[in-house]
């Protein structure tokens, strides 16, 4: 046998499979290779290739005359193929005159084929582009956002584009001044249809206020029935299928008798999971349908199975598998397949209403539960709701569960919160009203457009409180965690069951909070970390484990690289593909390519602008700054830096701090320096951002950015803070037309001063109105920044 190619070409003659032999009379073309054949190795596919010819002529016992020669050949064709895929009319009768065989002719029409390749390259990139833009149209499906950009591209369809007719667009207005002038709005319409959950599948549609509609004609698809012989008894499941379609008698047309015996045969197809029976169990339909109940029931369900005699079984039937998603299911597991047709807009009732999402009212206390025995009905089998969590109830769907259980309520001790009188207290007893609406996290974030972040969470781990959530344009989310060991409660010396009415007499005492409890400010200034959900792999791990290869490439700065990989961030915005990343110091901003669960850098330069947040007296030599969150406009995504006035010609409690606003793009992966430092003159910041606040400003705490898209402006929220910690609020309202940036509004809001405030600027200050002697040292006098020093 003569050597094979060390690559295995599909359909070749040179691989030993059991395929079909597609170059059994003449090697494959370049492109056919490319094709067929299980390259890693990009770089090297020629060579590739030309083992691949060595070893077609060996296999073969065909001679090739040259292999450089066929090279060339294969070449040929493929120009060919493109005059003949790609080229216009007016091209392709131009170089049909061409002879490519012949060296002096190839070499005149290979700069035209270049110029042509790298069209066809620049048109797939392009493509590429699209993909990744149209993935977030579609994210946007359903929302507000999405709505608007649909209707804009209708109408710029009705305006422009090849088909366009005639007269259409009379004044020949532009695509952005069509868009500019078209303003659309949205009214909500809420649905006031109520019976949603828990449906009981033995009730009519007339019983759910349902008697016309999609949702009258399609209500089983609604309901879905608890069988227990599904989880008990397969056999049983069996006969009982067989019982439900009917078995009748040849010799007695018409009479239906009543069959006890598994018999697989009597099944119809459409009970098996192909529409065919083939006998076996594990096609059966009802593998799968028992998974139902188990995906839309709010709790565990148990079962009672009584005998003949006083014996019975008390076990579990199923684990409900996301109860927080069907709370109101207690009794059956409903589905939401058909919608109601009952809607009622904000106008029709005065644009007052707003309906509650937070979840339905219910009260929790505590109970207990015992069997009687004597009351059990025989060869009965009762499937009842979680006894520990829910008694006899009937649950929104109005209809309850038999149960052979007795519950007996305490009446002694409540659950709290409570959205009642009672809401202040940790714990209440019978006489508080402790009505309260349970509400979740994720109930709280769903909006009904496929879009909510939090669809799975129960399935994840992560080691601290949940901060902030975000996900990439491939469905990755990032969780920045609060990693914290004080506790999240508002009083902290209730130990014990004991009533707040008995445990203070009079109403002067007081309630001593805990003291420990975080801020939220201080929670969002302090470094927190950042879990990956990984949704190829199905894990939750720390971004330093899952962007090793990213944040390698910043060894070049050691100090950049320790506080990526310690795990402390101050913050992460993603924008389908480019990740802005916060930390103690730095502001990072990165195209992250995924691909087959692996996170890597893309091939593009990326953006490191340091900062310092650090409380800052001496800011001669040391400046203060801090850099704001980013904010997407289309494909521009902006933030602002703001620093302290590094000179010291003026007092420091006058002095001016530079502004410095960009624009990245997020097609092209570069950044545009709008307003800089470089840009502009130090008068211009001077004559607009010169504050005198009577006080020394230390530290920058934060710059909130955002921008209202009724004024077309941007206004950006700036927190100073001096020794004393007190906040003083910059705002700054600006416009950009184009890259020419228009202040609006700029103005700083300070807090009255209760205190007199002396700074030592001149000698007579100090020397007329106090006299100083020694502490620890002798007091110097600072005249530029107006202070003592010891």
């Amino acid at each position: 046998m003569p050597a094979l190619s060390d690559t295995t070409v599909y359909f070749s003659v040179t691989n030993t499979l059991d395929d079909a032999k597609r170059d059994l009379n003449e090697p494959f073309s370049f492109l056919d290779y490319l094709k067929y054949a299980d390259i890693n190795d990009k770089e090297n596919e020629l060579s590739s290739y030309q083992n691949y010819l060595q070893s077609w002529e060996a296999y073969t016992n065909t001679s090739l005359t040259s292999i450089n020669v066929d090279v060339k050949t294969q070449f040929i064709n493929f120009l060919l193929e493109i005059n003949l895929l790609f080229f216009t009319n007016e091209e392709r009768r131009y170089f049909d005159n061409i002879d490519l065989n012949n060296d002096e002719q190839l070499t005149i029409a290979l700069p035209f084929f270049t110029s042509k390749i790298k069209e066809i390259a620049i048109y797939f990139k392009k493509k590429r582009n699209s993909i990744t833009s149209n993935l977030e149209y579609i994210k946007k499906k359903g929302t507000d956002g999405g709505a608007a950009t649909f209707i804009k591209d209708q109408i710029l369809d009705i305006f422009y584009g090849d088909d366009v007719a005639p007269g259409i667009n009379p004044n020949n207005r532009t695509p952005e001044e069509v868009v500019n002038s078209i303003d659309i709005s949205f009214e909500r319409v809420y649905d006031t249809f109520n019976d949603y959950y828990d449906l009981d599948p033995t009730k009519p549609s007339s019983f759910y206020d349902t008697t016309s509609g999609d949702r009258a004609d399609y209500f089983t698809s609604n309901t879905n029935t608890i069988s227990s012989s599904f989880y008990i008894n397969d056999d049983q499941a069996i006969i009982d299928i067989i019982n439900t379609n009917g078995v009748g008698l040849e010799e007695i047309p018409g009479l239906l008798v009543t069959y006890n015996r598994p018999e697989l045969s009597l099944l119809q197809d459409d009970q098996f999971v192909n529409y065919q029976n083939t006998g076996d169990r594990a096609d059966l339909n009802f593998n799968l349908t028992k998974e139902v109940p188990a995906n839309y029931q709010g709790t565990d369900m148990y079962y009672i199975s009584t005998g003949e005699n006083a014996d019975y079984v008390y076990e579990k039937l199923f684990t409900a598998k996301f109860p927080h998603r069907n709370l109101l299911n207690v009794n059956n597991p409903s589905t939401l397949a058909i919608v109601g047709d009952s809607y009622r807009n904000e106008r029709s009732v005065g644009l007052f209403f707003k309906p509650s999402i937070r979840g339905a009212l219910k009260m929790e206390s505590d109970f207990t539960s015992y069997i009687v025995p004597d009351d059990f009905e025989r060869n009965t089998v009762y499937v009842i709701p979680n006894p520990s969590r829910y008694g006899s109830v009937e649950g929104v769907g109005g209809c309850m569960r038999t149960s052979p259980l007795i519950f007996n309520s305490t009446f002694n001790r409540f659950k709290n919160v409570s959205s009642s009188f009672g809401r202040f207290l940790p714990e209440v007893d019978s006489k508080d009203q402790t009505f309260h609406s349970y509400n979740t996290t994720e109930q709280r974030l769903f909006e009904p457009n496929n879009i909510t972040p939090l669809v799975g969470i129960e399935k994840l781990t992560v080691p601290s409180q949940i901060y902030k959530e975000v996900g990439d344009i491939y469905g990755n989310l990032f969780y920045i965690t609060n990693v914290t060991n004080y506790s999240n409660k508002n009083l902290d010396n209730f130990e014990g069951v004991e009533p707040v009415q008995e445990r203070y007499s009079t109403a002067f005492e007081t309630v001593p909070t805990d003291n420990n409890k975080e801020t939220l400010a201080g929670i969002r200034h302090k470094g927190k970390l950042i879990e990956v959900s990984n949704v190829v792999n199905s894990t939750v791990r720390p971004i330093g484990d899952e962007f090793g290869a990213v944040f390698s490439r910043f060894a070049y700065n050691p100090v950049l690289l320790e506080q990526l990989q310690s795990g402390e961030y101050q913050d992460l915005d993603i924008f389908e593909t480019i990740f802005f990343i916060k930390t103690a110091s730095y502001l990072v901003i990165d195209s992250i390519n995924y691909t087959d669960g692996d996170f890597s850098p893309a091939e593009f330069t990326s953006t490191v602008r340091e900062y310092n947040k650090e409380i800052i007296v001496d800011q001669a030599t040391t400046p203060i700054s801090n850099i704001s969150n980013p904010i997407r406009l289309g494909s521009d995504i902006f933030y602002i830096k703001l620093t302290s006035d590094p000179s010291v010609t003026s007092p420091t409690n006058i002095k001016f701090f530079q502004f410095e606003m960009f624009k990245y793009d997020k097609d092209t992966k570069r950044e545009i320096n709008l307003v800089t430092s470089t840009s502009q003159n130090q008068s211009y910041f001077a004559d607009n951002f010169t504050f005198n606040l009577d006080t020394n400003i230390v530290e920058i705490t934060n710059i909130a950015l955002a921008y209202n898209e009724k004024q077309g402006k941007f206004i950006a929220i700036t927190n100073f803070r001096d020794l004393n910690h007190t906040c003083f609020i910059h705002i700054l309202v600006f416009e950009l037309n184009g890259d020419i940036f228009t202040v609006s509004d700029n103005y700083v809001i300070a807090p009255d001063n209760f205190t007199e405030t002396i700074n030592f600027y001149s000698p007579n200050t100090f020397i007329n109105n106090f006299n100083a002697r020694s502490i620890t040292s002798e007091p110097v006098h600072d005249l530029t920044y107006g202070t003592l020093r010891f």
